[in-house]
């Protein structure tokens, strides 16, 4: 997840940056810290630099960062905007600019906490990949990705309606979705939690009473991220 921190306070810029990292600190994260509204934008346009997230304060030294906000979503509508401000009369602004939510400062760890569990679950529900199917591109939600399986050089992408044969191997979209939901159980098999209807001694069965094998050294690990993200409401 990349991630980036427009706020001109170097002190609660710092805090911010090290909340988020210690929330996400099992995951593969970046965070980059801006101090005015006008060089993130320039990253943008310039550099074509993206974010999956951005915690954008209101009131910037350069400019006010609803501004700022929705001439980045003009960019990249998927960003989620996340506002920080000390004041609650700029809420309703901040939804004008397709805010995903706004925090008062100053903003505490437990805050962060949540609100980034949020940003997981919304990533993973609009995610998409992009794949080759005989030399059509085809974008593909993942929430309609059961699993995936490795077969030679190859991986199959198996959804419920069908069936697709791509290049990139397992381990560059284990890579990849490693935030979505997906679990790696078996050096073969990579599958989206989201389908998981029971999980069985060396076995996962998802919808369909499709069964997959699970191997012994990657059960537990298996469950206990599984049970995780069910208490946490993510299925």
């Amino acid at each position: 997840m990349k991630i980036a921190v427009c706020e001109d306070n170097a002190e609660q810029q710092e805090h911010i940056v090290k909340s988020i990292n210690k929330v996400l600190h099992d995951l593969d994260t970046s965070v980059k810290g801006y101090s005015l509204g006008q060089n993130l934008i320039v990253d943008y346009i310039e550099n074509n630099i993206r974010f999956d997230v951005i915690f954008m304060d209101i009131v910037l030294p350069d400019t006010d960062g609803i501004t700022i906000a929705k001439q980045l979503k003009e960019i990249d509508d998927t960003v989620i905007i996340i506002f920080l401000t000390g004041y609650m009369r700029y809420a309703l602004k901040g939804y004008e600019a397709k805010a995903f939510r706004y925090l008062l400062k100053p903003v505490t760890g437990e805050q962060l906490q949540n609100v980034i569990y949020e940003i997981k679950s919304e990533l993973g529900r609009k995610r998409s990949i992009a794949i080759r199917d005989n030399n059509l591109e085809i974008i593909l939600p993942i929430r309609e990705i059961m699993y995936m399986k490795s077969d030679d050089k190859n991986t199959i992408i198996c959804t419920n309606n069908r069936n697709y044969v791509n290049r990139k191997s397992l381990q560059e979209y284990e890579e990849e979705l490693n935030e979505a939901g997906f679990f790696r159980i078996h050096r073969k098999y990579l599958i989206n939690m989201y389908f998981v209807k029971s999980i069985k001694s060396g076995l996962v069965i998802l919808e369909g009473n499709c069964r997959l094998t699970i191997s012994r050294r990657k059960e537990k690990e298996f469950r206990n991220s599984f049970y995780k993200n069910l208490e946490e409401g993510k299925f």
